[in-house]
C-alpha cells in the first residue's frame, strides 16, 4: 500500500481547535486567557489602553467579533476595510444598522468583490451604508462612540472561515483614529458604487 488512508488529515480545518488570547496593557502586563474558549471566555470585557491578541482556531468570524465588541461598547459608528465579505456578514451588518447597534457604517472593499460576490455588494449598497471599492487587502474594523475607540486589525475578512485567524483588538483612541483616518481618506477617493 502506498499510504494509509486513515492517516490523511483534512487540512482545510485547523488541526487544533483551541482559541487563545492575551490582554496586553502598555507597558506589557498580560493576562493569558484559557484555551478551548469561545469568544465570550476569551474576551469577556475590555479596558481602555489595552491591546488584546486573539487567535480564533476557526471558532468565530470577524462579524461575530464585531458584534461581541458592540455588545460591550453599546451603539457605535463602524468603519471597516476588508478584502472579502459573505452574505451572512452583510446581513448581520444590515440588521445591526436597522437595530441601531451600528449607528453608521462605512465600508472599504476590494474591487474584486464585484466579481467574487456581486450579490453581497448589491445588498450592502442598497442599505444606509457608505461603501466604496479600491485595491484593498487590509482587514481592519474601527468601532467608535462617545466612550469607546477601538481598532481591530486582523487576518480575518468578513466571512465564515473555519481556519485560524489572528486579531489584535486595540482599545486605544490613537490606534482607532489612525485606522479610521486612512480608511476615511480612501473612502473619499475610492470608486463609488452608485
Amino acid at each position: 500500500m502506498l499510504f494509509d488512508p486513515a492517516a490523511v488529515t483534512d487540512l482545510t480545518q485547523p488541526q487544533v481547535k483551541q482559541a487563545v488570547g492575551v490582554a496586553l496593557e502598555t507597558p506589557v502586563d498580560g493576562v493569558i486567557c484559557p484555551p478551548n474558549s469561545d469568544l465570550l471566555d476569551v474576551l469577556p470585557c475590555i479596558k481602555p489602553g489595552t491591546h488584546y491578541h486573539l487567535a480564533s482556531a476557526g471558532l468565530w468570524a470577524m462579524h461575530e467579533l464585531l458584534f461581541h465588541l458592540l455588545a460591550l461598547t453599546g451603539p457605535a459608528r463602524v468603519t471597516l476595510a476588508t478584502w472579502s465579505m459573505s452574505e451572512t456578514a452583510v446581513r448581520q451588518l444590515v440588521r445591526g444598522l436597522d437595530a441601531g447597534v451600528i449607528t453608521s457604517l462605512h465600508a472599504l472593499l476590494d474591487g474584486r468583490v464585484r466579481v467574487r460576490t456581486p450579490e453581497v455588494l448589491a445588498f450592502l449598497t442598497c442599505q444606509a451604508a457608505r461603501v466604496r471599492i479600491t485595491a484593498n487587502h487590509a482587514k481592519v474594523t474601527v468601532i467608535e462612540n462617545e466612550t469607546w475607540q477601538i481598532a481591530v486589525v486582523s487576518s480575518a475578512n468578513f466571512t465564515n472561515n473555519p481556519r485560524y485567524e489572528a486579531s489584535v483588538v486595540a482599545v486605544d483612541a490613537q490606534a482607532a483614529q489612525l485606522h479610521r483616518q486612512w480608511i476615511d481618506a480612501e473612502l473619499r477617493k475610492a470608486h463609488p458604487l452608485t
